[in-house]
């Protein structure tokens, strides 16, 4: 595995890219950010044992510690940002969470947000059955999870990642009900979310 332990100037590359990465996002140019990240991605992504199911496995054979998990996490925020101006960055946040999942299968935190991710993708896309198939197969995996309940939800209130789906509160509160009727985590962010939707229901009616 060629890494920082082997190859110190390999880690130094990596390391000047993801900083150049994160001048572009500093200046709100989400579109190059992910271009320089991507790239870094394909470069490191070759190099994960095979055997590795969590990216803190990974972190620790890079002395700069936990840069390449904060790497992933935020290549996908950034992503998802791009999107909203060209929508073909919705297709690579897919693809590069399909990709992220496969290699790191350890059902965890980064896990479930990339799950979620990939769902949301969707939606940005206009591919409305298809976002909610993979918000419904993340429920199945997490089903204590509020935010995988939100995340759906959300895609039809207050998080709405494409215009032409028109709102739809009604929807949007069932799928809040529904969770609050499971042993979920996080409670309070679904009530709380229940509480905006009436106020922007009663906005969005007027």
């Amino acid at each position: 595995m060629k890494n920082s332990k082997t190859d110190p100037a390999f880690d130094k590359m990596i390391g000047d890219k993801i900083a150049n990465g994160y001048k572009h996002n500093d200046n709100k140019d989400f579109a190059r950010a992910c271009d320089v990240w991507l790239n870094v991605w394909d470069e490191i992504k070759v190099t994960f044992p095979k055997k590795t199911k969590s990216i803190s496995d990974i972190d620790r054979n890079f002395p700069r510690g936990g840069y390449i998990s904060n790497l992933c996490q935020d290549l996908e925020e950034v992503l998802g940002n791009a999107g909203f101006a060209d929508p073909s960055y919705h297709e690579k946040r897919i693809k590069y969470c399909r990709e992220y999942i496969s290699l790191f299968p350890e059902k965890d935190l980064i896990y479930h947000n990339m799950k979620r991710a990939i769902a949301e993708s969707y939606f940005g896309l206009g591919k409305q059955e298809d976002g909610e198939r993979e918000y419904k197969t993340l429920i199945e995996e997490f089903p204590n999870s509020a935010w995988a309940y939100i995340g759906l939800a959300d895609m039809y209130f207050i998080f709405r990642m494409n215009k032409t789906i028109a709102p739809d509160y009604e929807k949007a509160k069932a799928i809040y009900d529904e969770a609050l009727i499971k042993d979920i985590d996080d409670r309070e962010a679904v009530i709380e979310r229940l509480e905006i939707l009436e106020v922007d229901k009663n906005k969005y009616n007027k």
